[in-house]
């Protein structure tokens, strides 16, 4: 320790006095030769590992793809039994003659649909969807156009032979707003099931034909107006459009 201090005195004193500290060890210098095989062998080693890094990947790769299709193939085989469930199972009479039908209006159907894909969309979201809401404001008018004028036709002589033309022609356009929002608009409805908002057109058609709301409105749009052939024309004829 004491030969430790006097030399740190000698460096307070001299600043070109030696340093106690050791002096690390000089790199060896390496002949051409020799300079050489190590650049060769490092670039031999960092090649194998990249070799076998790239095989690793590979068949980490081929892992996954015979994963995925075990996975498909499993996926297959269990909608191949659902299916094969399914058609063991007895579909009641009444449902098939439903189905059957359903399936004839969808064929019917299915040009204007594709008419009307690319300006709707397959589904609308009733919230924000604007064209849906600029839609509900011309319903709303042919709805306030029944409310008001069958009322009003029925209480005041307004059915005159030159009037009345006009009245079915108004009748016919706001018959022809129920018909659409009902084929065109209503079975594009998107609804939330299980926390999920499902955006299928089979669903939402399948849903809206199964709630109370596809009632009331074919109940709507029943033709009573053919009535007029045998009793005369009559807006008492069309109180269902006010459902």
């Amino acid at each position: 320790m004491k030969e430790r201090l006097k030399l740190y005195k000698e460096k307070v004193v001299d600043q070109y006095a030696s340093s106690p500290e050791i002096t690390p060890p000089v790199t060896p210098l390496l002949l051409k030769d020799e300079y050489a095989r190590v650049i060769e062998e490092r670039a031999r080693q960092a090649e194998e590992e990249r070799i076998k890094k790239e095989e690793a990947d590979k068949k980490k790769k081929e892992e996954q793809e015979k994963k995925k299709k075990e996975a498909e193939q499993k996926k297959k085989e269990e909608e191949e039994k659902r299916l094969e469930e399914e058609k063991k199972v007895k579909v009641p009479i009444k449902a098939r003659i439903t189905a059957a039908g359903w399936a004839l209006v969808d064929f019917v159907l299915k040009p204007i649909e594709d008419l009307m894909d690319p300006i709707l969309g397959p589904t609308i979201d009733p919230f924000t969807d604007r064209r849906y809401i600029a839609w509900l404001s011309v319903v709303t008018v042919a709805y306030n156009y029944n409310a008001w004028f069958i009322t009003a036709r029925l209480c005041f002589p307004y059915h005159t032979e030159t009037s009345i033309p006009y009245w079915f022609a108004m009748d016919i356009l706001a018959d022809l707003i129920y018909a659409t929002d009902s084929i065109l608009f209503q079975p594009r409805k998107q609804f939330v099931k299980g926390g999920d908002i499902i955006k299928d057109r089979k669903m939402t058609k399948k849903h809206y034909r199964e709630t109370e709301r596809f009632l009331v409105d074919m109940a709507s749009v029943f033709p009573l107006d053919l009535l007029y052939l045998k009793f005369g024309f009559n807006s008492a004829f069309r109180a269902n459009r006010v459902l």
